[in-house]
């Protein structure tokens, strides 16, 4: 991706394949036809576990796997012929197939050093046999096993246009399942998803040497599931985080543990409490990329919103001359409370407008702020000075610089 600029968003950067692959020995084309039997010998349970579609007409689940059909097709050949022509393929099996053929391959440029044995057999059956009778027929695994041009490629006798001896260089099996981007959600399609990826990692990891490096893919839907995970996870983080960082800074601003516990502690009932909108109102991190961005930037705010009316009240509590918390939490409405109330009141009128906005963007966001302000105002003059009237702290109780003064007194 290193040639794309950032703001290019169709650039899909340099193709490049792995130099390490290698299906032609024994062991890996076992490995590959096992693999693909596994696949279609699926159980019911591991069907409907792996969300995997059946054809309407047959039944059988819409599987693709090369080595499976081009194993059936090399038995068939092998009734024909004479020949065990069924996997696995060696130098010796490959030349003896090209000598048998020899209207068709020219076997002199090749020799013992010769590695990509098994494209002889996989060309042959994706193009028919070289008739070129029925090859739109055998069209369903061309996509899915690329070959290139390498120092064995050699032109057919009977088409110069078409080579033979290519260096194969991936292989691609097709499973299509039941789910979709916009047909399922995060919740439901989460949980298969990292069925597959444990499932491919599991057989992966068996494969032979040259076979190890496969993984999973779709051309959407798992990108959008592992977005939305990003962005979940970033929200989460970003409210934990959030809540993390007030308590210390409001108990410093304070000077006082009790008043910066009690603050804290409304600032995640606001918190809770506007999350919880979000799935009440139908609201989820949702299939379209903006929905996804604005929910999980609205979490990572809401804190940052949530402190800002707490934090006055508290200072006011704090800044108060009288020693007892009942005095101390009038002198904090007194002071505080008229300027929150008229901060919060402004604000929400402004959100007000926005309900009415033809941009869905803007609707939401107004939802939001006013969510936000509205919980933040009903905490932080409804709970908190309740919470402080009742336990909040009377005189030095709590406070960080008389119990400072004391340690040093027990110290010295």
């Amino acid at each position: 991706m290193s040639a794309c600029h950032f703001s290019d968003s169709d650039c899909i950067g340099q193709q490049r394949v792995d130099d390490t692959f290698n299906p032609n020995s024994l062991e890996a084309q076992i490995a590959l036809r096992d693999f693909c039997n596994k696949l279609h010998d699926f159980s019911h349970e591991d069907i409907e576990r792996f969300k995997i579609r059946r054809d309407f007409s047959t039944g059988e689940p819409e599987i693709k796997c090369f080595a499976r059909d081009l194993d059936l097709f090399l038995a068939a050949e092998s009734t024909v012929s004479g020949a065990n022509l069924t996997l696995p393929w060696t130098y010796r099996k490959s030349m003896k197939f090209m000598e048998s053929h020899s209207l068709t391959y020219n076997t002199l440029k090749f020799n013992t050093s010769f590695p990509d044995v098994l494209e002889i057999p996989i060309a042959y059956w994706l193009n028919d046999r070289y008739l070129f009778k029925n090859k739109s027929s055998f069209n369903k695994f061309h996509d899915l096993i690329g070959e290139r041009i390498g120092p064995y490629s050699s032109p057919l006798k009977t088409d110069f246009s078409e080579f033979y001896g290519n260096r194969l260089v991936y292989f691609g099996v097709q499973v299509n399942l039941t789910l979709g981007r916009f047909s399922s959600g995060y919740v439901e399609g989460k949980p298969v998803m990292d069925r597959w990826e444990s499932f491919v990692q599991k057989e992966m990891a068996a494969m032979p040497p040259g076979l190890q490096n496969g993984f999973q893919l779709t051309k959407d839907y798992w990108h959008s599931l592992a977005v939305q995970k990003s962005l979940k996870d970033s929200a989460i983080f970003g409210i934990v985080l959030g809540i993390i960082l007030a308590l210390p800074i409001l108990t410093i601003a304070t000077e006082n543990f009790i008043v910066g516990f009690v603050a804290t502690f409304c600032m995640c009932c606001s918190t809770v409490c506007v999350v919880g909108i979000i799935p009440l109102i139908g609201w989820k991190l949702g299939v379209r990329t903006l929905e996804k961005v604005l929910e999980a930037l609205n979490m990572c705010m809401v804190v940052g919103l949530t402190v800002d009316y707490v934090v006055h009240l508290a200072e006011g509590y704090h800044l108060s001359k009288r020693l007892d918390r009942k005095s101390r939490v009038q002198d904090m409405l007194e002071v505080m409370g008229l300027s929150v109330f008229s901060g919060a009141c402004t604000t929400l009128g402004a959100c007000v407008f926005m309900f009415f906005a033809q941009i869905q963007f803007m609707v939401r966001f107004g939802i939001f702020m006013f969510s936000t302000i509205g919980f933040s105002l009903i905490f932080s003059l409804g709970l908190f000075p309740t919470l402080m009237g009742m336990i909040g702290p009377d005189g030095d109780t709590g406070n960080i610089k008389a119990i400072y003064r004391k340690l040093i007194r027990r110290c010295s």
